[in-house]
């Protein structure tokens, strides 16, 4: 199974890369502001993503087992994982948000997936086409929103890119232990 990630080290180098900005210009107080506006919009954006990546499953002609799943199942745990996601986006990088919270859901959604009979295949395009959708809203956050600091959006893509990352190694590590307890059994 892959090795979950380090979050200290995924911590010291968002902090790394965030460090000096005020010097250069950008008040701690408009980095706050902005990080803040867009943890707001993350979570008043929720419903929307969800439908935006159930959407996104539903086009992808290589996933199946999805179909057959009412909508509460399909669902499952992205209410919360995306609160936690929008907690991280609001918090100064670094600063530990939820992630127990995140991680748990995360690997409830590779637990579920196995019980539901989906393959890994699945479980980990499903973690892509929720990545894309967030992309692209943060994509239209950041054009819509020309007077926020640059720095708040590069903290948020990269905060974005560990999430997802963690998100899906978790998921999949998940299901991985539980099919190989499953073949030994056998």
């Amino acid at each position: 199974p892959p090795a979950p990630l380090d979050r200290p080290v995924l911590a010291r180098c968002t902090i790394a890369r965030t460090q000096g900005r005020e010097a250069k210009g950008v008040a701690k107080d408009d980095l706050a502001a902005g990080r803040q506006a867009l943890g707001a919009h993350f979570r008043a954006a929720a419903p929307a993503l969800i439908a935006a990546w159930r959407a996104a499953i539903a086009a992808d002609p290589q996933l199946t087992a999805s179909n057959a799943l009412p909508r509460v199942q399909l669902v499952d745990h992205l209410p919360q994982w995306l609160a936690s996601f929008a907690d991280i986006l609001a918090a100064v990088p670094g600063e530990p948000v939820a992630d127990a919270a995140e991680a748990r859901d995360a690997e409830a959604h590779g637990l579920q997936r196995w019980q539901q009979g989906y393959d890994l295949h699945d479980v980990t395009r499903e973690w892509g086409c929720l990545h894309r959708c967030l992309v692209a809203e943060l994509e239209r956050f950041t054009a819509g929103h020309p007077e926020l600091p640059a720095e708040v959006f590069a903290e948020a893509r990269m905060k974005l890119a560990e999430q997802v990352t963690e998100a899906m190694s978790t998921s999949a590590q998940r299901y991985f232990q539980l099919e190989r307890v499953e073949a030994a059994g056998a």
